[in-house]
This record gives C-alpha cells, sequence and structure tokens, in this order.
C-alpha cells in the first residue's frame, strides 16, 4: 500500500509539473510574438543596439536583420558561447564580461544542464541544476561602451542581475534613454535584494517608463509591483508577466 501511494504521488507530481512547464512554455510563446510584432517597431535601419547575456546570440539576429546598419555591442560571459559568438558575429563587438554595477572578479554560477538559467547568483532553479562555480570579471557598461557612442536599444537577461546592469549603465542611460527590453522575476532575482519599487524608480528617474513587452499596457507603479509578485505566486503561468520594455516618455506621450 505504502509503495502505491507513493507511485500515486509521484504519477500526480510529474502531471502537475508538466502543467506547469506547459504554462511556461505558452507564456514564453507568447512574448516572442509580442516581440516579433513591436521591436520592428523599435528598431531602425540604423539603430545601435546591445545584447547583455547575448547566450547564442538570437537577438543578435534581430539586431543584424532590422539594423543591418547600426553599431552592435553584446556581453557573454560563458567561454564557450563567447567564442561561439565570436565566431558566427564576427561584425558586432563582443565581450566575455559579466556586465554588473561593479568592476570585479566574481564567482558565476553556471548551470551545466541549463546554461540559459546561468547568472552572477544562485536562483530557485525547478529541477536540480548542476552548478559549476567559475571566476569571471565583471565591469559596468558605462565603462566599456564608449560615452559618445549613441546607442538606441538594450535587451537584458541576466537571470536577475539585471537591475545591477541598469545601474552599472545610468549614465548611459540617462543621457540617452534608449529602449530598454528586461527581464524582471523575483525566481531569478530574489538573492540581488532588488524591489520592483527600485526597477520603477530607477525608470521614472531616467524619464521612461515601463510598458507591457507587447506595448499594450503602461505600468502605473503598483500596477508593476502587483504583476510581479503575482507572477511569482502563480509559479508564472501563462497570465504572468516577466519581460518588459521601457521607453523615453516622450516617445508615446
Amino acid at each position: 500500500m505504502k509503495m502505491e501511494l507513493l507511485s500515486l504521488m509521484n504519477r500526480v507530481y510529474r502531471k502537475l509539473y508538466s502543467a506547469k512547464q506547459s504554462d511556461w512554455q505558452i507564456r514564453s510563446k507568447r512574448d516572442q510574438l509580442r516581440l516579433q510584432k513591436v521591436i520592428p517597431k523599435l528598431i531602425s535601419k540604423a539603430a545601435n543596439c546591445v545584447d547583455v547575456g547575448a547566450h547564442r546570440g538570437s537577438f543578435l539576429d534581430i539586431f543584424l536583420k532590422y539594423a543591418p546598419d547600426g553599431n552592435h555591442y553584446a556581453f557573454e560571459p560563458i567561454p564557450e558561447l563567447y567564442e561561439s559568438l565570436k565566431e558566427r558575429y564576427t561584425t558586432v563587438k563582443i565581450f566575455p564580461l559579466a556586465l554588473s554595477d561593479k568592476k570585479e572578479e566574481v564567482t558565476f554560477s553556471k548551470v551545466m544542464n541549463n546554461l540559459a538559467w546561468s547568472g552572477l547568483k544562485p536562483q530557485e532553479y525547478p529541477w536540480t541544476a548542476d552548478i559549476e562555480n567559475i571566476h569571471l570579471q565583471s565591469d559596468l557598461m558605462d565603462n566599456v561602451i564608449p560615452g559618445e557612442q549613441e546607442i538606441d536599444f538594450i535587451k537584458i537577461d541576466v537571470e536577475g542581475a539585471e537591475f545591477n546592469v541598469l545601474t552599472g549603465a545610468k549614465n548611459l542611460i540617462f543621457n540617452r534613454q534608449p529602449t530598454i527590453l528586461f527581464e524582471h522575476a523575483l525566481i531569478h532575482n530574489r538573492q540581488y535584494n532588488v524591489t520592483p519599487e527600485d526597477v520603477y524608480d530607477f525608470f521614472q528617474e531616467s524619464e521612461m517608463m515601463i510598458y507591457r513587452c507587447d506595448l499594450g499596457l503602461r505600468y502605473e507603479k503598483q500596477q508593476f509591483v502587483d504583476i510581479y509578485y503575482s507572477s511569482y505566486q502563480s509559479n508564472y503561468d501563462r497570465h504572468s508577466e516577466t519581460n518588459f520594455i521601457a521607453l523615453k516618455k516622450a516617445l508615446f506621450s
């Protein structure tokens, strides 16, 4: 009887986990379709773009498609991914750095069984993660991208350290007000002691507003706070929001 009960519990757990995985996949596909529609409106042919957390280059492909005349930058700290990107994207300036708000040597949690979840700090992994700690160099975007360089679009997906990246690019963002696509989710950034209020206030100070990633909703502060926590509480089901776009206030006023 005990073994039968355990077997039943395992089947129920697998069914529930698969359902949640399906919700994650549905949400991910939804955001991909949203971005396919809005990015051509946000990136001009000569736009200069930055990819922070370039991974395997999917956003570099987008930059080169819609902004073939722009100057593009990419940051990818995982050594084998960096080398692959350098080989494939010869016209992009690529750096093997973990962007943050400090220049220092850091210990980086490389998730061997899912590199996309690697980051500066461990996370709430939804599976058993095989982590290898590697030593890398971090730096500020403000230190790397020349101050005179116009930047039009920045994508940031660094598994929880997004606010650190924003803080390290404060001069660029305050002066240029580029469009910024960023992830913000409690499952990723719990270890960073950052709140949705911090993020919202940063963009307010930059004279920018936060939108849903299809630009269909502009968030007031409490709305942004609410969706951040409700998404976590729902285990990031298909109705959740984790990807956002920040735009200069004047653009859609």
